[in-house]
């Protein structure tokens, strides 16, 4: 078992290269016609949970919907990315949100999906399952970017932790903390 993830890990790190956004430091705008969903997961290992979330933001810079969820688990960053790459394709296909892009800041997640190879690792089934909704939906490509590029999304997974149910906000109901934080990253545009 160990030797298989080590050939699998090696295949990953040896994977063709992932185009990063523009601007791989700080939020870029989505290109006309396209939707941006930023991802992410974070822990608190004080406590055993852990949380996804995203936000979804258009190309006029505008933010459409955010979520997060609670998930009782820690370890690997890497799986928790890619619950949280699952979870947002889960939470575009229940929106009918198409033409969309994907950010994550795991870069050996977004390797493991986009490469063309089976993942033979622990997280194999994980991508699997994400590839087959990319087929499904159609129109979702997946990038890689800094965390600071995506500090709208670890907010959100940070709140989800005391959050007792999962939750969706639309614009115009975000709360005030989230579009304080929505239009700082707004700032950093270039």
């Amino acid at each position: 078992m160990l030797m298989e993830y080590q050939r699998a890990r090696r295949e990953l790190l040896c994977a063709k290269p992932v185009e990063p956004l523009l601007s791989p430091y700080s939020w870029s705008l989505p290109p006309p016609g396209k939707l941006q969903l930023d991802v992410d997961v974070s822990f608190d290992d004080n406590n055993n949970v852990s949380g996804i979330g995203g936000i979804v933001r258009d190309p006029e810079r505008q933010p459409v919907v955010a979520y997060g969820k609670k998930l009782v688990m820690s370890g690997s960053v890497v799986l928790g990315e890619l619950l949280s790459i699952k979870a947002g394709m889960e939470f575009l296909r229940e929106k009918d949100l198409h033409q969309v892009l994907i950010v994550s800041h795991s870069l050996l997640a977004v390797q493991a999906v986009t490469s063309p190879k089976e993942d033979l690792s622990y997280v194999g089934l994980c991508v699997a399952n994400i590839k087959k909704s990319i087929t499904e939906l159609g129109n979702i490509s997946l990038f890689h970017a800094r965390r600071s590029a995506n500090e709208v999304a670890h907010s959100l997974t940070k709140f989800s932790w005391s959050s007792p149910t999962p939750f969706c906000w639309v614009f115009g109901n975000f709360s005030s903390w989230l579009i304080k934080l929505v239009n700082s990253d707004l700032i950093s545009i270039k």
